[in-house]
């Protein structure tokens, strides 16, 4: 299991508190918040990495993470986010920071072989080896939070969602649904523009996490056919909205559905990870509002 994985964590911290504008989309906080803002350089030293053009084949794996801190940060929930395929956390700030202005703490590692942050062509052929990298992560985050420093108390360890988008959403999908790399610390997941592949096909046909799909009817990068084939081997609850003319980015990019993307997955999380019966029966309403329309097998409210 992921969790057994031995490994060796080395971070050098630099803190940068930014001033946040507050956002007006219904269900999303509206008080201005100073966000806290971390580059841990976290190296797993149980697992190698392939060369990436003039970079040389390692015998570690470095993942250079930005961690973006709420205002209470006090066992607050933890949030990783996966990257898509040749992007990085720049190219999805914006919708990193919203959720890091209503409370969460965000972490987002740059997969070596993934982000458009170093030379040479990305390489898709590492998306099996991320899942783990999400795990690693994790473990390092909640180590982080255990021990004196600057993230001391930060995380409630019960509390932990994974979100990615493109290559970064089949990530997170195989965190909860891939027997390659189930992560039990993890009790949601959303997948943004995702499908299948790449990975394993040891999908679970169960699946043992809450999972929830977002994709546009437009998107001509990933088809949403592959959300949907997502859906058919997620267990229960399960979830997919599809967003009627939105492309490949669009959910988490578009200032004009980024604010509605945003309160649902706050909704969704807020129903798995904190038991809120009630933000299970504003997700149903939110998720068929405007061009959203959801697909499920039952109500959240149960």
């Amino acid at each position: 299991m992921p969790t057994s994985l031995k490994h060796i964590g080395a971070v050098i911290c630099v803190v940068v508190v930014v001033s946040m504008p507050a956002m007006s989309f219904a269900g999303t906080s509206a008080n201005p918040a100073d966000i806290g803002e971390m580059r841990l350089q976290l190296v797993d030293a149980s697992r190698g990495t392939r060369a990436r053009g003039t970079i040389p084949a390692t015998q570690t794996r470095k993942l250079p993470t930005t961690v973006l801190l709420p205002a209470h940060r006090n066992k607050a929930p933890l949030l990783v986010f996966a990257i898509g395929y040749n992007n990085s956390a720049a190219g999805y700030r914006e919708f990193l920071l919203d959720f890091a202005r209503i409370g969460y703490v965000v972490a987002v590692p740059e997969f070596p072989l993934a982000t458009n942050t170093l030379p040479g062509r990305p390489l898709q052929a590492d998306v099996p080896n991320q899942p783990q990298d999400i795990s690693f992560v994790i473990s390092e985050m909640l180590r982080a939070s255990a021990k004196p420093g600057a993230l001391h108390g930060a995380i409630d360890p019960r509390r932990i969602a994974v979100i990615g988008q493109s290559d970064g959403a089949i990530t997170a999908s195989a965190v909860a649904l891939n027997s390659c790399c189930i992560d039990r610390r993890v009790g949601a997941v959303v997948s943004i523009a995702g499908d299948k592949s790449f990975m394993a096909d040891t999908w679970v046909a169960t699946g043992t996490r809450p999972w929830l799909g977002i994709h546009g009817t437009s998107d001509h990068v990933a088809s949403f056919s592959g959300s949907k084939e997502l859906y058919r081997t997620a267990g229960r609850p399960r979830f997919v909205v599809l967003i009627d003319r939105a492309e490949h980015l669009d959910p988490t990019n578009n200032d004009a559905l980024r604010p509605q993307v945003v309160a649902l997955i706050r909704l969704y999380l807020r129903r798995f990870l904190f038991g809120n019966t009630r933000a299970g029966l504003q997700f149903d309403s939110l998720a068929n509002n405007g061009r959203f329309h959801l697909t499920s097998d039952g109500p959240t409210r149960r």
